[in-house]
């Protein structure tokens, strides 16, 4: 997750809009190096980016479809976790995926509703 994140934001100049908050590639926890979320056994991306299909959406439509969509993936991994089909693995030992392993980056507070 960290290199992704880092990834995604050393792709602009300004990747905070002013130039004087520079972004600082961080490094990830050395012990957290072979954590991996795999589902139905296979690894997962550690970052997901989706885009809507068509043109002259709405900020609000698009909005409550980008909710909808992420909701959906969160929900469907949560309950592949209690089924045990969603795990993380770390080495030699592997848990179900519970919610408080997920994460959502919005631009504002306003935006998870």
């Amino acid at each position: 997750m960290v290199n992704s994140v880092n990834k995604l934001f050393s792709q602009m100049n300004d990747a905070f809009m002013f130039r004087d908050i520079p972004f600082s590639p961080v490094k990830f926890a050395p012990r957290n190096q072979s954590l991996q979320f795999k589902v139905n056994d296979a690894p997962q991306p550690a970052m997901t980016l989706w885009l809507m299909e068509g043109e002259n959406c709405g900020s609000g439509d698009y909005q409550s479809y980008m909710a909808q969509v992420c909701a959906t993936q969160i929900r469907d991994w949560l309950r592949a976790g209690q089924t045990g089909d969603a795990l993380l693995t770390n080495g030699d030992s592997s848990r179900p995926v519970r919610a408080s392993d997920i994460s959502v980056l919005v631009r504002s507070r306003r935006k998870p509703r």
